[in-house]
Formats: C-alpha cells, sequence, structure tokens
C-alpha cells in the first residue's frame, strides 16, 4: 500500500485536530492520546470544517453547528448510521542521531578495527538493523 506524507507528528500535538491537505484533498488528523486518526475535513450538517473543531477525548465537534464525530470511526455521535469517511493511515518515526554520537561511534569502530560507518544515517540504520536494545542504547539514539 502507497502512503503519501501528510503532517509531521510534532504539527498534531496529543488532544488536537487539524486541517492538512492531501493530494488535493482536505483531512482532520486528530491525535487521540498519541493514536492518529484521519478522517473527511467535511462536516455532514453544512460543510464545516471537522479539523478546526474541538477535540475532547476521540470527539470533534464541528465549529460552525455543534455536530460530534467520533474521529476513530467517523460516526456521528448522536446517528451511528451515518459518518464521514475515515483514512487509513501509518506513523513512521525518526530516529535522531547526534553528529558527536556518530563520531564517538566510528572511532570506537577505528579502534577494534570495524568498518567505519560512512554517515549518521547509516550509524542509526545499523544500529537499529542489529535488534540489540542495549547497543542502541550504547550509541545514545534517541
Amino acid at each position: 500500500m502507497a502512503f503519501v506524507r501528510a503532517a509531521k507528528v510534532a504539527e498534531v500535538p496529543p488532544g488536537t485536530i487539524r486541517e492538512f491537505q492531501v493530494d488535493g484533498k482536505t483531512i482532520a488528523l486528530a491525535n487521540v492520546s498519541g493514536k492518529f486518526y484521519a478522517i473527511n475535513n467535511t462536516c455532514l450538517h453544512r460543510g464545516g470544517p471537522l479539523g478546526q473543531g474541538v477535540l475532547e477525548g476521540k470527539v470533534v465537534t464541528c465549529p460552525w453547528h455543534g455536530w460530534e464525530y467520533d474521529v476513530t470511526s467517523g460516526k456521528v455521535v448522536q446517528n451511528l448510521a451515518v459518518g464521514v469517511d475515515c483514512y487509513g493511515l501509518e506513523v513512521r518515526g525518526e530516529v535522531y542521531l547526534s553528529k558527536k554520537n556518530f563520531l564517538g561511534i566510528n572511532r570506537a569502530r577505528e579502534e577494534a578495527g570495524d568498518e567505519l560507518f560512512a554517515n549518521p544515517r547509516n550509524a542509526a540504520a545499523g544500529s537499529l538493523k542489529l535488534l540489540d536494545a542495549s547497543i542502541v542504547a550504547k550509541r545514545g539514539l534517541c
């Protein structure tokens, strides 16, 4: 399944909902306690922008006329027979390695006679591929 980037995780803090354009379509992206949900941004009542609404728990209230939607299902809270579309999404985290830690890792590899990592990205990816939490911690990945 192909995915298109919608937003950075930091753009939607826990407990908020925001509007984003994705391939020409406006979606409402909600962060419910660290779990993300994407729904159609257009309220069924009068076309209000759900991404500008208030999110309380898993319910967003349309800012125009107060219709409430469960962001986990897209269903209207007052009538579960109707709702807006929900969209599958995937959150892909990033691992960051400081330049100082990268240089230290390569120094230790050089002293041990191991091949040096070409760049911090390769060092981080190589560390994670080992599936050993102690190595990841030792190398200062965060």
